[in-house]
């Protein structure tokens, strides 16, 4: 067998960029696509999925292809009805996800998307309104989207209500915490004064789920942002894998550039990458400039910071045999929606061609970082010891 990696890219006038790795296997596909420009939250939001159905069109995907899709809204709480009703009108099985991230160049909305196109069936089951199971080859993949339960005006206790709500929908389905859990989206209100409890409540629950810096726990991107319950201070999307076996999941580290996460009690992983027959995934948790003693690098700089933050993922990658072509996705969070045309010039001067990225606010938890990235790559192996992904 000989694996094809290819990028496609096509540039409408909304600066669309589409991503796509081959086998005969099946393909995988990243979509980042901006709202175009129109008077109106309506208009613009129509406008937005009119234009992403064409995409799909040119690029031979549909919706059955379609695993998931998540929308970065200039205002959530007006925007999501809408957004939930012409979801409805698509009747599209996938994991769709919301979060109140303004996309950065001034437009009301930007989606990601992601496709599995396969010469075997890919069985999509929705289990509720908030968790989707993916059936690809030998492998489940379970998208869930969680939230605290009540009302508790604490960080520290909705933090613990929402690992335990995920802890308890994922063994519903057969998948354990400490066994399956590969990635996890948090998104945490008012981040400057939320997040070190946040941190620490992960911590206390992920050790007593058998999560250690021993045992390593999942890769993750924690960020600000909102949902549509204001008293939700955070919620969460993860991914989670069935069917991995011994062997296939390696976590990652380039310690003469950054420290592990947990040198300043944080439980994350810097970066995972995950085996398959026709292929590997690269999994990069939200990546900043820092150092390998945990200083933030560049203080003040945007320039320093994104280029550190670039060195930084550079070496995750190519300490395990990939670069940065080998990215299909990267989703950019600035602190200051100011620094657009600086960070959006960076990217088109040091990001590989034909990349997608998207560029949306996101306040970074600390105060000093002005940006962080975090994102997928893929590359081609052929390694008989496991199935193919899909």
């Amino acid at each position: 067998m000989v694996a094809k990696s290819a990028i496609s890219t096509k540039l409408r006038e909304a600066g669309p960029l589409v991503s796509q790795f081959s086998t005969p296997f099946g393909s995988e596909t990243f979509i980042a696509l901006k709202s175009p420009k129109k008077k109106t939250n309506q208009a613009e939001i129509v406008a937005l999925f009119r234009e992403y159905s064409e995409v799909l069109e040119d690029f031979g995907l549909s919706s059955e292809t379609e695993i998931f899709i998540r929308f970065h809204l200039s205002d959530i709480v007006t925007q999501a009805p809408l957004i939930h009703r012409l979801l409805m009108d698509r009747a599209i099985v996938s994991f769709s996800s919301l979060v109140g991230q303004p996309p950065a160049s001034g437009r009301r909305c930007v989606l990601q998307a992601y496709h599995i196109k396969s010469t075997n069936p890919v069985i999509k089951t929705m289990k509720s309104n908030n968790m989707i199971s993916v059936k690809h080859g030998s492998y489940t993949s379970i998208w869930t989207r969680s939230f605290p339960s009540g009302q508790p005006h604490s960080i520290s206790n909705q933090t613990t209500q929402l690992f335990h709500n995920l802890s308890d929908d994922l063994s519903l389905q057969g998948a354990l915490l400490h066994e399956h859990l590969v990635r996890t989206w948090i998104f945490i209100r008012d981040i400057d004064s939320h997040y070190r409890k946040f941190a620490n409540a992960r911590r206390v629950f992920y050790s007593s789920a058998g999560l250690t810096k021993e045992t390593h726990t999942p890769v993750s991107t924690g960020i600000g942002g909102t949902g549509e319950e204001p008293s939700h201070l955070l919620f969460m999307d993860s991914l989670a894998v069935m069917g991995l076996v011994e062997g296939q999941m390696e976590y990652m580290s380039a310690l003469e550039y950054l420290c592990p996460a947990y040198y300043y009690d944080v439980t994350f992983e810097r970066a995972l990458r995950i085996f398959f027959g026709d292929r590997i995934h690269y999994h990069i948790s939200g990546t900043a400039s820092i150092d390998r003693k945990g200083n933030v690098m560049g203080a003040g700089d945007l320039q320093k910071q994104a280029m550190r933050t670039f060195e930084n993922i550079h070496a995750l990658l190519s300490a395990y045999r990939a670069d940065l072509k080998d990215l299909r996705l990267i989703v950019v969070y600035l602190r200051n929606m100011t620094d657009f045309p600086a960070i959006n010039s960076f990217l088109r001067d040091h990001l590989p061609a034909g990349v997608p990225y998207i560029v949306v606010r996101g306040k970074i938890c600390r105060k000093a970082w002005l940006v962080e990235m975090d994102g997928i790559a893929i590359k081609p192996i052929i390694d008989t010891r496991f199935a193919s992904y899909c």
